[in-house]
């Protein structure tokens, strides 16, 4: 049965060398609680694929995640700012 109303997004996000997020695992980065986002794949740098990663991948400098989430979920993700932080980054003012 289809629902109406649902407006989902599939969209990429490429980690830059500065994200809090490399160095961590998915676990840690916790998208789904933090952003509504599911990682359902993802580009390493060297551009070998993962399909379905797990919580325990390692996530490193140029990884391009592909997201499925609410409308705009990679730009929530860009603003935030490690853990439980959305819209500040360190150092801004």
């Amino acid at each position: 049965m289809a629902h109406q109303g649902v407006e989902l997004e599939m969209d990429a996000l490429k980690l830059p060398a500065g994200s809090w997020m490399v160095g961590k695992t998915l676990e840690d980065v916790s998208l789904p609680a933090r952003a509504g986002a599911m990682v359902t794949a993802m580009r390493r740098s060297d551009g070998k694929p993962v399909y379905n990663p797990g919580p325990d991948l390692m996530l490193q400098a140029g990884d391009t995640l592909i997201l499925i989430g609410k409308r705009g979920v990679a730009s929530l993700i860009e603003k935030l700012d490690g853990p439980g932080c959305v819209g500040s980054r360190a150092g801004s003012t």
